[in-house]
């Protein structure tokens, strides 16, 4: 396969869409030249007979209609998903962004929800005439509920994939509304802290940070006073200012910003620092620490 296809075999990964999107578009934009290659080595008599027929059963398996429906139907897919993910990678996202991305991913699954499934059902029918592939297989049967037509009681593997389809990019919507849900509760909570050159580089007072401080003492009401943290940050722009036009450079990150009042000693921006401290224990993980910490995520799901 190496030498033939030049695709490089590995093992599977878990660790970002990338990887399995990759995987899915070599396979797909290969998929006749892999097909050659499965029947060469099944009808090659030097070959082992153990490699002629695993040789065989792959290559039926690549012929069948609903393989030939999902690796169109994912690779798709994916590429949507692995092309918001690149972007949301980008050090200068902030999850006001994000949560726009992913809005905008969700959206376009939802928008060409019936045309992504219709495109990948169509292109296994186009093989199908050729004689290649077959669509007829057993009729998946179920119990008929008062109400049902004669022809509900059974559906036909077109039929089939084409609800299977639906339903992935259903759960799939619902997943990215969910998760852009609770980055935009992050960004309600801690997105002024998380945008350090506006919120500590501003020149004149703005009705946005009043607003903030207000919600983020709300929900932390017994560490962080919303008036005091307001003072707090009015103060660090007044230093920030003389700072401008010295060789010390600002802070441009919360962890820069949370270091730089530390320096000031525990009385001074005592509002500000707790704030930043409370952002900075916030809980996040990245693909490769997933594994890692499988077994601590589950202890913490247990406590």
């Amino acid at each position: 396969m190496s030498e033939k296809l030049e695709l490089t075999v590995k093992k599977k990964s878990d660790l970002g869409w990338s990887a399995r999107e990759a995987a899915v578009r070599k396979i797909a934009n290969s998929s006749d030249e892999l097909n050659e290659l499965l029947q060469y080595l099944n009808e090659d008599e030097n070959e082992f007979a153990d490699t002629r027929a695993k040789a065989g059963n792959l290559l039926k398996s690549l012929l069948s209609f609903d393989f030939v429906c999902f690796i169109n139907f994912w690779s798709e897919i994916l590429h949507k998903i692995n092309f918001v993910e690149k972007r949301l990678q980008s050090p200068n996202m902030n999850l006001r962004e994000t949560a726009a991305a992913l809005d905008a991913l969700k959206q376009d699954l939802t928008n060409g929800r019936d045309n992504i499934c219709a495109v990948s059902v169509q292109k296994g029918l186009r093989l199908e005439e050729t004689g290649d592939i077959s669509t007829e297989k057993r009729v998946r049967l179920k119990r008929r509920m008062p109400g049902d037509n004669s022809s509900d009681a059974g559906m036909s593997m077109k039929d089939e994939i084409n609800r299977v389809m639906k339903q992935a990019l259903d759960t799939l919507s619902q997943q990215l509304q969910d998760h852009s849900k609770r980055i935009q509760y992050i960004n309600y909570l801690f997105g002024f802290l998380l945008d350090v050159t506006s919120l500590i580089g501003r020149e004149q007072e703005s009705g946005d940070v009043m607003h903030h401080c207000a919600n983020f003492a709300a929900v932390y009401e017994s560490d962080v006073n919303g008036l005091s943290l307001q003072q707090d940050i009015r103060d660090c722009r007044m230093l920030s200012r003389k700072r401008k036009n010295s060789e010390i450079e600002l802070p441009s990150t919360p962890e820069a910003s949370l270091k730089a009042t530390i320096q000031y000693g525990k009385d001074v921006f005592p509002n500000l620092r707790t704030a930043l401290k409370i952002l900075r224990t916030m809980s996040v993980s990245v693909a490769s620490c997933e594994r890692s910490f499988s077994k601590l995520k589950l202890i913490k799901t247990y406590l």
